[in-house]
């Protein structure tokens, strides 16, 4: 069997690190595949020296002509036995073909960029609904999560981040967008004495975040780490993680936290609320309260006992939940239905 996996964004985001992981799951499983990636985006540099076959095309906008004919002579050449595409500029420059095409989407996205699509994958049981409520047939739908890395990874050193190796430490990770709430988290920060943060990544609200915190007097409490590859590293070293999200349709850094038993503290949010059992597996908060987050954050930093215990709980959860092989098991057996009910 072979598969043409396909992605067309450009950018490092939950969707396109969850990509990585799977092509190279699924390389490791001896599956057949070639990868079709966005010409200069994160995922070709990510995936350049993989191993796996790789090919690049513009992905671009609506005057973008040449990637669907590339595609068509691709798929002409290579004979796939199934194509996977991942959200809407990716299967949007699928064309027709005798192949079955199945997408995967990881939010609420308007299905009018899916009219070619075979099957659908809704990585929660809440987008697996919405798909099957735009009218799409149940026999054409699946659920199948996410997975992570579940090894233990060693901890960053925190002096490199002129951190107390005592102090509580808060890490908040993603795009430094409204959405993600990091300006929550900053402002939430005020009312948690003695607790360092690290904030991963970049993104339109950094100079306002920075500016905050200056104005809140916290620069000897908060570190901005930019992008960083390391995020198992940082997890392992955090005594509490934190999504902010204003919005999150899953949340791949809850089951990051979890892989590396960090407990974790969530906004109120569809993928939040699914994944996290509230008090036992971590904790939910009010979406955009500061005052909320600052609450939940000093119940677990007063409580060394309970960051374990919460940890641990959720590291369970993963293990019988979001397992690698469990999940790629899950593909391959859609990968094969696809592929006999299309008689090949």
């Amino acid at each position: 069997m072979k598969i043409l996996n396909v992605i067309g964004s450009n950018k490092k985001g939950g969707a396109e690190q969850f990509f990585v992981r799977h092509a190279q799951a699924l390389q490791e499983r001896g599956v057949s595949q070639s990868v079709v990636v966005r010409k200069g985006g994160w995922v070709e540099k990510r995936l350049g020296d993989s191993g796996i076959p790789l090919v690049s095309f513009p992905f671009g906008g609506a005057l973008d002509f040449v990637t669907k004919r590339k595609m068509e002579r691709l798929i002409k050449a290579e004979k796939p036995d199934v194509i996977l595409s991942w959200m809407g500029r990716a299967a949007k420059h699928v064309p027709e073909t005798e192949a079955p095409h199945i997408t995967r989407l990881g939010n609420y996205y308007p299905l009018k960029h899916y009219k070619n699509c075979d099957y659908f994958i809704g990585n929660t049981p809440e987008i697996t609904k919405y798909i099957l409520d735009q009218g799409v047939e149940d026999g054409r739908v699946r659920y199948i999560p996410n997975f992570v890395q579940t090894k233990p990874a060693k901890p960053a050193d925190r002096s490199i981040f002129n951190t107390p190796p005592d102090a509580p430490l808060i890490l908040w990770m993603g795009r430094m967008t409204h959405s993600k709430g990091p300006d929550v988290v900053v402002e939430a920060l005020s009312d948690v004495p003695g607790a360092y943060l690290w904030m991963a990544g970049a993104g339109e609200m950094q100079d306002a975040l920075e500016a905050a915190v200056r104005q809140r007097q916290l620069e000897s409490r908060v570190r901005f780490l930019g992008w960083r590859e390391d995020i198992f590293s940082l997890l392992k070293a955090a005594d509490v993680f934190v999504c902010a999200s204003r919005h999150e349709a899953l949340g791949n850094v809850i089951l990051e936290a979890w892989a590396q038993s960090t407990p974790v503290v969530a906004a109120r949010s569809p993928g939040p609320e699914h994944l996290i059992e509230d008090g036992r597996t971590g904790i939910l908060f009010e979406n955009g309260s500061p005052q909320s987050l600052a609450e939940s954050l000093n119940q677990l930093i007063e409580s060394p006992h309970e960051r374990r215990r919460m940890g641990a709980e959720g590291n369970r959860y993963l293990s019988e939940n979001f397992g690698r092989e469990k999940i790629v098991d899950q593909y391959i057996d859609l990968f094969e239905n696809a592929r006999r009910s299309n008689g090949a």
